[in-house]
């Protein structure tokens, strides 16, 4: 008088993988019709008390729920999401196939799929009538709104049930369907763009200022700003700071209350290199906004490749045949201005530089070895 179990055996009878008569596995899945109009199985075993039993079982109008994932049954259920991820204003797009290798065809009244997230159940149910049959597998699409605080969650299908609905109803439950679908929701591509710009390359031994803009492009304000900086070097070759503070770290976090539209905003900080060497710098930018009465977050990424590279030494002796004073000015990254450089005046300097050029016309030149010009 196991309802449920009878069920089970009855749906792996019924199915291709067993040698039986196809009249007998007609005969089974009529049984199951039947006890879904409230009908006692058709038995060629059991005594008068057995089938009173049955009847009186069958008689309430009960739900009985036939766990299907350990079955070979006469169906089966497979699902999978149409891309791994799906931002959060987008709509997430899955899709479930039915296969029945039944003799007879199916009619299922309610699809339910069901979440490791519970709240998402709710938003994933086919409430019509579906016939399965062995002529062709049944493929249903669905598609639902994610919730906009669950950006960067992972979203997995527990379950599918399928209701067969009657006088009593069957529920065929498909639970750890396999292969496992499951897909992330990630946040909203952020609008605003940043771009990092620095000076001069990166010399081992000295800090270096580096300047993030932040530019809002979205439509409405920003808020909850947050910038994160971090070098990747495999040999810890660099190291940043924020600016009036001698407390080098590999990660920084700087934050901003809000942005309007189309306004920028610059971060600054220091990076330090102890010797050469490559290395990454990632910054990664989040940041909420209100759109169509939801808050959203948003986020973007940026890598970009650094090297560092060791001062250039090299000593410059200028010296002059005029008798006039005269100026000259030494350009590159930094400037230094000569005063009153003359016959009678020797100055020598030292250069800590890959480049440099002397202006007003005389020369430009590159410093591979030390050299004097007259």
């Amino acid at each position: 008088g196991n309802v449920p179990d009878y069920v089970a055996i009855c749906c792996e009878l019924i199915g291709i993988n067993m040698l039986k008569h196809v009249d007998d596995k007609a005969d089974l899945q009529n049984n199951i019709l039947g006890i879904l109009e409230g009908k006692v199985p058709v038995m060629r075993e059991g005594d008068e008390s057995t089938r009173q039993l049955w009847s009186k079982k069958l008689a309430g109008g009960q739900e009985y729920v036939v766990e299907m994932t350990k079955l070979s049954s006469f169906l089966s259920c497979s699902s999978s999401f149409t891309t791994t991820s799906f931002q959060v204003d987008e709509m997430i797009r899955f899709k479930i196939q039915l296969v029945s290798t039944a003799a007879l065809p199916i009619s299922v009244s309610k699809v339910v799929v069901c979440f490791d997230n519970k709240k998402y159940d709710a938003l994933a149910i086919r409430d019509e009538e579906i016939e399965l049959s062995d002529t062709a597998p049944v493929n249903l699409s669905f598609e639902m709104e994610p919730f906009s605080n669950d950006a960067a969650c992972l979203l997995k299908i527990s379950s599918i049930k399928l209701h067969i609905s009657g006088h009593n109803s069957i529920v065929l439950q498909f639970g750890d369907v396999f292969p496992v679908a499951k897909c992330k929701i990630v946040p909203r591509v952020a609008r605003a763009t940043t771009s990092l710009a620095f000076k001069s390359p990166v010399l081992v031994g000295e800090f270096q200022q580096l300047t993030l803009n932040l530019s809002n492009k979205e439509e409405c304000r920003i808020s909850n700003v947050m910038f994160c900086v971090q070098v990747k070097s495999t040999t810890y070759a660099a190291e940043i700071c924020k600016p009036n503070d001698n407390a080098f770290d590999t990660k920084l976090d700087f934050r901003l209350e809000c942005l309007d539209p189309q306004q920028s905003s610059d971060t600054s900080f220091i990076i330090c290199c102890n010797s050469e060497a490559n290395f990454d710098l990632s910054y990664v930018l989040s940041y909420s906004i209100a759109m169509n009465n939801k808050t959203y977050m948003c986020e973007s990424r940026n890598d970009m490749v650094l090297s560092s590279v060791a001062p250039f030494h090299s000593s410059i002796s200028l010296m002059s045949s005029r008798c006039d004073a005269m100026e000259t000015l030494l350009t590159s990254d930094r400037c230094l201005i000569f005063n009153e450089l003359s016959a009678t005046h020797d100055s020598c300097i030292e250069i800590k530089d890959i480049k440099y050029e002397i202006t007003q016309n005389l020369f430009s030149m590159k410093l591979p070895t030390k050299k004097s010009f007259c």
